[in-house]
């Protein structure tokens, strides 16, 4: 899972997908809202520098957390009207399939009928050597969802942890600032990558959970013991990051000369369910299921690293990477294009004296080695920002603040930028809605009336000449519809099931098939 090629070449289509990458991001940061964005932005400016309007830098509790209200009730709306909350991305797909499996007790999978494994097993969703369907991904974030899963309201997950995300975000907040320090508060609560991206069900935000708890702890200078135990969670949500985090912890416990580990050691027994989740899926304890599923999926460098095929990763191609990934925050870490890095620019100027209080040093360690993993790590997983530095979101905001505040113009000036990206959500809900190139609501948007005792067959598109590897088959919008526990009752049928096995399908649904395309109606298969 590991290769050192730095100057490895780049395959047709690993130069398609990273070029791809550089056009989504263009894409999104220079559209219509981009130019009314930026003549908004300076009107502001000048009322705030003529005084004609004042943000303000003191404020009542009452009004904190009626602001706070502003973003929980956003984010149910990302949930419930823009995602539906449905699966929209592969990792989603197995995130829920994981999580129900759980809830049901079934750790080890289930069983579908051969005829149906294209119907099924999605990407991310795969039958193993046992003939199980099982999912590639950790039990720690699927553990979290199982509740939810087993109570029929998995749309009230994302919601849960990202008011708990909220409540930890203001509470570090108030342990760096002072309490009645309004801008902060602000950059937490309007922050509109923060909302939207919250919205989906990816792992990065319970691991940015487990982050700021661990930062809080930090800055509170509580006992490493319960670090131990968050990092055991944490390395059971996504192991990476675990083992990054640890490691920042290690470093600053060096450089001040504090040599013990041993009262970090009560979260090694999580690994436990890591590698037993791995004996599920692969029959092994200690074989990673990415290398059962993708043989390309490697750290470092090399010509046969990829998803599903080799794309090639180099030294130069890492470079780029950052870049690409340094640009995106620069777009969303704070809600307003072009300038969200600025911040962190004045912290390099006037933010040092964090370093000086209780937990300073590790909120400069953690995203050095953050970011230098992820050097090495192929996929730049750009979705509405850079996907895998998301848990860095608490980090990043409070050394841009520590900078930004320190300065009286940018009090003003950093409050302003805030409501105005705030005010450019209409950008975000655009890319939110119908994610990932899956619908939200496909029956409903394609104007497909379903009968409840007919099977119907998707019939996929024609492919185009170099299509990208991140075109859904036209099938994963109906996915949903169909339920693995009752297997010989589907809905929607993959067309590759149907092209293989024809007579199996006629001798178990007769006269109850009919064809589905984009191209043409619906009609009943002879």
């Amino acid at each position: 899972m590991i290769a050192f090629e730095p100057f490895a070449s780049l395959t047709e289509t690993g130069i398609r997908e990273y070029s791809g990458q550089w056009h989504s991001w263009v894409l999104r940061e220079f559209n219509p809202y981009f130019l009314l964005y930026w003549m908004f932005l300076v009107l502001l400016i000048w009322l705030v520098r003529n005084q004609k309007i004042r943000l303000p830098v003191w404020n009542p509790s009452w009004l904190s957390w009626v602001v706070a209200v502003v973003p929980c009730l956003l984010c149910s709306f990302f949930v419930l009207v823009q995602t539906g909350g449905v699966p929209h991305f592969e990792d989603e797909f197995a995130y829920g399939f994981q999580a129900r499996l759980l809830a049901t007790s079934q750790f080890e999978g289930i069983t579908v009928p051969k005829e149906l494994e294209h119907t099924f097993a999605v990407p991310n969703i795969f039958i193993n050597s046992e003939g199980k369907l099982v999912g590639i991904y950790s039990i720690g974030y699927p553990l979290f969802l199982a509740p939810f899963a087993l109570l029929n309201v998995l749309w009230l997950a994302p919601i849960v942890l990202f008011v708990l995300n909220l409540g930890f975000l203001l509470q570090i907040i108030k342990t760096v600032f002072s309490k009645r320090r309004f801008v902060p508060w602000l950059v937490v609560c309007l922050n509109p990558w923060f909302c939207a991206f919250s919205a989906w069900y990816f792992s990065q935000s319970l691991t940015l959970l487990l982050v700021n708890w661990i930062i809080l702890r930090r800055l509170q200078n509580r006992s490493f013991v319960g670090d131990g135990v968050l990092l055991g969670v944490m390395a059971i949500v996504r192991l990476p990051d675990a083992l990054i985090v640890f490691l920042a912890i290690l470093m600053v416990r060096v450089c001040n000369r504090d040599y013990k580990i041993y009262d970090m050691i009560l979260g090694l027994p999580f690994l436990f369910l890591h590698f037993l989740q791995q004996k599920w899926v692969t029959g092994f304890w200690f074989l990673s299921t990415y290398e059962v599923f993708s043989k390309y999926h490697k750290m470092g460098f090399g010509a046969d690293i990829g998803i599903h095929e080799p794309w090639g990763f180099n030294l130069w191609q890492a470079f780029k990477n950052l870049g690409l990934a340094l640009l995106s925050l620069n777009e969303t870490l704070f809600g307003f294009p072009a300038l969200g890095l600025l911040p962190l620019v004045l912290f390099c100027i006037r933010g040092l004296w964090i370093i000086k209080r209780q937990g300073g040093l590790f909120l400069l360690v953690l995203p050095a080695i953050w970011f230098g993993f992820y050097f090495f790590y192929f996929y730049p997983g750009l979705l509405l920002g850079p996907r895998f530095h998301f848990p860095l979101l608490g980090c990043l905001m409070i050394l841009a603040l520590a900078g930004a505040l320190r300065f009286r113009v940018s009090q003003r000036l950093c409050g302003v930028f805030v409501v105005v990206g705030f005010l450019s959500l209409g950008r975000w809900q655009d890319v939110v809605k119908d994610s990932g190139g899956i619908l939200t609501d496909p029956l409903q948007e394609m104007g497909i009336s379903i009968a409840p005792d007919k099977v119907y067959i998707i019939i996929e598109p024609e492919p185009q000449q170099n299509q990208s590897v991140f075109i859904k088959p036209l099938y994963w919008n109906f996915w949903r519809f169909n339920d693995p526990w009752q297997p010989m009752n589907p809905v929607f049928v993959a067309e590759k099931d149907f092209q293989q096995h024809k007579q199996w399908f006629f001798d178990n649904f007769k006269g109850r098939l009919v064809i589905l395309s984009a191209e043409k109606e619906a009609y009943e298969s002879p």
